[in-house]
């Protein structure tokens, strides 16, 4: 019969959730980097809330 040993102390606990928070905020973040950078100007703007005068060449518009 096998012989199991728990972990009474909780060290493995923060090993798992370590792992969670990796599996979870990686990907989320290179989501954001990649929208974020590669988006419209507008958009970028909109993300940053704040303005982005001078940050993108202008185009001429009319």
């Amino acid at each position: 019969m096998a012989q199991y040993q728990y972990d009474e102390q909780g060290v493995t606990f923060y090993y798992f959730v370590l792992s969670f928070l990796v599996l979870v905020l990686i990907p989320s973040t290179f989501s954001f980097l990649y929208s974020a950078l590669f988006a419209e100007e507008d958009s970028f703007c909109s993300v940053l809330d704040g303005p982005c005068s001078g940050f993108w060449p202008t185009k001429s518009r009319q």
